[in-house]
């Protein structure tokens, strides 16, 4: 209750929360659909370079590419020149099942940071744990429990949030109904995950 001890304390405990400058850091983006482009343009905004690799990027998507956007050959290029990696990619059986394994993982520089709010299964976790049990000093960001990272102090784990709000509701609600209605009307298939 006392403004002064507060504001001291607030003051004196900021080394505790130190980080990184994200300008001209690199951001490399594991997917470049509706949300990869989202993200590549915030990281832009920021000041960062930004390398993008999607082997299955829609015609639509591409267009929305921010042109400042390098590309990367494959998932091992895209990780050896990240700071950051965000993953934005969909799940699917038999196809990105641990895509980001043992190989993808030791192209990585030392201090990468991963971030990944699509699916669990897409990072082969207990590789992964051996990154960094190897040393690795980056972070695994991610908003959903990981087995073989669970525990672990370069791990920081959020609640899964995406659809949380009052809106994403009605959002997603509408975004599929004009998705049903554009393909009866049209033939038109977007968004498809299993086509």
């Amino acid at each position: 209750g006392d403004f002064k001890k507060v504001a001291a304390r607030i003051e004196k405990d900021k080394k505790h929360f130190g980080g990184h400058e994200l300008v001209g850091k690199t951001l490399a983006i594991a997917g470049l659909g509706n949300i990869g482009n989202l993200v590549a343009d915030a990281a832009l905004a920021l000041g960062m370079n930004v390398v993008g690799y999607d082997p299955k990027i829609s015609v639509d998507a591409a267009w929305r590419v921010p042109r400042e956007v390098q590309k990367a050959a494959s998932l091992t290029e895209l990780f050896s020149k990240a700071d950051y990696v965000s993953i934005n990619m969909p799940y699917i059986k038999g196809a990105t099942h641990h895509i980001i394994d043992a190989e993808v993982l030791g192209a990585m520089k030392p201090n990468t940071n991963i971030l990944n709010f699509s699916r669990a299964e897409i990072i082969d976790g207990a590789a992964l744990k051996r990154c960094f049990d190897n040393g690795h000093s980056g972070k695994y960001i991610c908003d959903f429990a990981d087995e073989h990272m669970q525990g672990h102090p370069k791990f920081i784990c959020i609640p899964h949030l995406g659809a949380s709000t009052e809106e994403a509701e009605d959002n997603c609600a509408i975004m599929g109904s004009r998705q049903v209605i554009n393909f009866l009307e049209t033939g038109n298939i977007v968004n498809s995950v299993n086509f």
